[in-house]
Order: C-alpha cells, then sequence, then structure tokens
C-alpha cells in the first residue's frame, strides 16, 4: 500500500480564494461560455476549481479553460479540472 501525506483539504472561500463571502464552495454554480456548471473550488496548498461533467472531451477542455482560468470569481490562477463523472466507484482499502 501507498500512502501520501498532501495535507488538509479545504473549501473554504477565502483560502482558495473564490470571491465573494466566506463560505464552503462545494456544488456552486458558474457560468461559463454561456451556460451553467456545477463546481466545488478546494485548496491543498494551490487552488483548484473542479467541474464534473457528464462527459468530457479535447474540444470541451479547449473551449471552457481558458474562460475558467479568466473567471471574475477567482482572484489567482487556479487550476481548473474538468472530470468525467462516472458514478460511485468503490476502492479497496
Amino acid at each position: 500500500m501507498v500512502r501520501v501525506e498532501m495535507g488538509k483539504v479545504s473549501f473554504d472561500s477565502e483560502k482558495i480564494p473564490v470571491t465573494g463571502t466566506k463560505r464552503e464552495v462545494i456544488n456552486e454554480t458558474i457560468s461559463v461560455g454561456g451556460r451553467e456548471f456545477t463546481y466545488c473550488a478546494a485548496t491543498i496548498g494551490n487552488p483548484h476549481c473542479v467541474l464534473p461533467l457528464p462527459e468530457i472531451s479535447a474540444k470541451i477542455a479547449h473551449e471552457l479553460g481558458p474562460l475558467l482560468e479568466t473567471h471574475a470569481n477567482f482572484s489567482a490562477q487556479d487550476e481548473r479540472a474538468i472530470f468525467e463523472s462516472a458514478g460511485p466507484r468503490e476502492y479497496p482499502d
């Protein structure tokens, strides 16, 4: 078994940072490219914005990536992740 200590994840809007009132940034709505998406933002030392989508492609990543990178919600250039949700999975201990 391999274990990695990466620190504690935080969804605190002030630590990420995400604009607006202090809150946990979980399952919020964001408008990008004329469409609305649900996203979460987190940090483990470096900020991330994650959009879970039913399917992904290089085209979607190239379309949304630059728009998210410069979005007004984020005061820093966070790492953006777009991933395909495959549903719940079980992982061995």
